[in-house]
């Protein structure tokens, strides 16, 4: 799932394009981001696709790969990186869905030719807990601190990929 930071701020800083990315619509009807994202090119998904309240993690996983494929059969070439569903207090009740989930990608991504796995749920914890250091006071979103967590890990996939130096 593409973010305004991940375009924003690592692709058009390395390579002055966005590239194709995957938006959501939000369960809440979020409209704000679409007039963005259609400038763009982009593959929509609904996000209570992705949802853990909504199915269950080998339910989401399976989604996934099949979107994964579904790119990768239209862009045989190309390399899709996935970052992990973060911790989050908003979603405290499905934290056991959640690394469920990463469990599932991390461990089959491997199986899929291109396709990457940004495991950044550990680093977003704090002794064991979800940690609201690095969140809004919404609970959900990063604030600064927790954007630069996620750079860190984006970065070095990218790196490791020999994408950017």
């Amino acid at each position: 799932m593409d973010s305004h930071f991940i375009s924003g701020l690592i692709l058009n800083k390395y390579y002055q394009d966005p590239g194709i990315r995957v938006s959501r619509y939000s369960l809440k009807g979020e409209k704000n981001h679409h007039a963005y994202y259609n400038r763009l090119g982009f593959i929509r998904v609904y996000a209570k696709d992705f949802t853990p309240a909504h199915l269950d993690p080998e339910q989401i996983f399976e989604k996934i790969k099949k979107l994964v494929f579904k790119i990768k059969n239209k862009y045989p070439n190309v390399l899709i990186f996935n970052v992990s569903v973060k911790p989050s207090l908003e979603r405290i009740n499905e934290l056991d869905k959640i690394k469920k989930i990463n469990y599932l990608l991390k461990n089959k991504s491997s199986e899929i030719n291109g396709f990457t796995q940004i495991d950044v749920y550990e680093s977003l914890l704090k002794d064991g807990e979800v940690n609201k250091d690095l969140l809004l006071q919404d609970g959900l979103h990063f604030n600064e601190e927790g954007y630069k967590v996620l750079k860190h890990h984006i970065e070095s996939a990218l790196k490791k990929q020999q994408l950017i130096a």
